[in-house]
């Protein structure tokens, strides 16, 4: 009397030619199933590799939302007797957490992380100013170490914000999306030309005549330059996040 295997699973084994039959069967399915378990741990993995990506894409949709409010508190300058309101540290705090989220993507994002450090701590003196006793108009803090200081923060500024654009170039060129890498360049070009005219406001302010228009007309341009970077992060937060 036949045992084993084809009498557990009740293949009629005397009949040799039909047994012949079932274990080919049963070979079959066993290859069927082995089959659905490859299949089911490819789909495993690629789940995973979804959920990593989908991680990622999320830390960089924060990082641009970061690099949103960073611009907001370090571009737009209100004091109010003599306290920054919207002050530059908070923005170079957001602008740490962004840059430290894609500082694998480029150098240029390392870079502009390292140079975040030191501009935060001196951002630590402007938060309070002492307001102008005399009338007129009154920029920033008298006295050689505080230009001193203005002309460190506005040199390692420059190469922030430039690190910054440049690695969102770097991103949008490997992205394939030449308008977002564009853009950078031409909003960096902005950047430079509305700090450049800015300092020179220090030279300007000397005339009574234009003087005070010049600053005006440097607050509006900045004013609007800061909301249109500040839209164009929320793009980059879109396409490239």
């Amino acid at each position: 009397m036949g045992t084993g295997f084809g009498r557990v699973v009740g293949i009629p084994t005397e009949n040799p030619e039909l047994r012949q039959y079932s274990y080919g069967y049963i070979i079959q399915f066993q290859i069927t199933v082995y089959n659905l378990d490859i299949l089911r741990a490819r789909l495993d993995v690629l789940c995973i590799k979804s959920w990593v990506a989908g991680g990622g894409g999320r830390m960089k949709a924060d990082a641009f939302r970061k690099f949103y409010w960073g611009f907001l508190f370090v571009m737009i300058d209100f004091r109010l007797m003599g306290i920054d309101v919207l002050p530059d540290i908070i923005g170079y705090i957001h602008f740490g957490g962004g840059l430290a989220l894609l500082a694998a993507e480029s150098e240029h994002f390392a870079r502009a992380k390292n140079i975040n450090l030191p501009l935060l701590l001196l951002s630590v003196l402007q938060i309070y100013e002492r307001p102008a006793q005399e009338g007129g108009v009154h920029i920033g803090s008298s006295g050689p170490l505080a230009f001193a200081v203005g002309i460190a923060v506005l040199i390692m500024g420059l190469l922030h914000v430039h690190n910054l654009f440049m690695g969102i170039k770097e991103m949008a060129m490997k992205a394939g999306d030449s308008v977002i890498a564009q853009e950078a360049d031409s909003r960096w070009s902005q950047y430079l030309t509305v700090q450049i005219a800015g300092f020179l406001g220090l030279i300007v302010i000397a005339l009574p005549a234009i003087g005070v228009l010049y600053l005006i007309g440097i607050l509006a341009v900045t004013v609007v330059l800061a909301i249109n970077i500040m839209n164009y992060m929320k793009r980059c937060e879109e396409i490239l996040g």
